[in-house]
């Protein structure tokens, strides 16, 4: 596998995961990274219900088993925040699918690191948006300075102008 390529199974492998979710709604299946990326302080989830595992979905079991039924397509969840206690933030977007006839396709992808990037930059562009309206505001102050000075020294030469 050339180097790009690894680069980018990695990379997939840290921020995607997947879990098969039967027409109980219960887990079946989940990918090896999916407790890396969800889950790592998880005890096994095979066998549990997808709600007691992703608290997120607690209030969507309709629209899960619509998916399930064929009465809605699919369903995503973006951005949903996950704190708890002594973790940073995380975030999270959620792809729901139907899998066959057989069950539900839950991909989770990991955003933390793509959106605390973004929030940086947008963090960034504030801070000089600051700067530059300092700037302008003193810019402003030697300008009107440069006047006041200018206007004082065109007095002061009526006064030295040979009569």
């Amino acid at each position: 596998m050339k180097p790009i390529e690894q680069e980018i199974v990695s990379l997939l492998k840290e921020t995607i995961g997947y879990a098969f979710v039967d027409q109980r709604l219960m887990i079946r299946f989940v990918s090896p990274n999916f407790y890396q990326i969800f889950a790592p302080a998880q005890s096994e989830v095979v066998g549990e219900p997808i709600i007691e595992v992703i608290e997120e979905f607690v209030g969507l079991e309709m629209e899960l088993l619509n998916i399930l039924r064929g009465e809605a397509p699919e369903l995503h969840l973006h951005e949903i925040n996950r704190e708890g206690q002594g973790i940073s933030p995380q975030f999270f977007d959620f792809h729901i699918s139907a899998f066959n006839s057989a069950g539900l396709l839950i991909v989770v992808e990991n955003r933390t690191r793509e959106l605390t990037r973004i929030q940086s930059a947008l963090q960034d562009l504030h801070d000089l948006e600051q700067i530059i309206k300092r700037l302008s505001a003193a810019n402003r102050q030697i300008a009107e300075s440069h006047r006041s000075k200018s206007k004082a020294l065109a007095q002061l030469s009526t006064f030295f102008k040979p009569k």
